[in-house]
């Protein structure tokens, strides 16, 4: 009886520091996790302004045929 308590014993002291070492393990991915999410917050604002930079250059883009068409208009109107 008392060699059972002491193997129950043993797998009590063997389980409580396999759930330390899992509860580390548990802390190391949250933090990886949290930086990962770091990490795509900071891709997400880059991607953004890249989204709005193309905007604008599409915008300049369109203004710069317009003043093309004008100034094909206005030679056409000078001959």
């Amino acid at each position: 009886m008392e060699k059972k308590l002491g193997e129950m014993e043993e797998a009590k002291i063997e389980l409580e520091e396999k759930l330390k070492q899992m509860e580390v393990e548990k802390d190391e991915l949250e933090e990886r996790l949290e930086m990962m999410e770091i990490e795509r917050d900071e891709a997400n604002q880059m991607l953004a302004k890249m989204e709005t930079k193309q905007y604008e250059l599409g915008q300049k883009l369109v203004k710069m045929e317009e003043e093309k068409v004008e100034m094909g208009e206005k030679l056409m109107t000078i001959d």
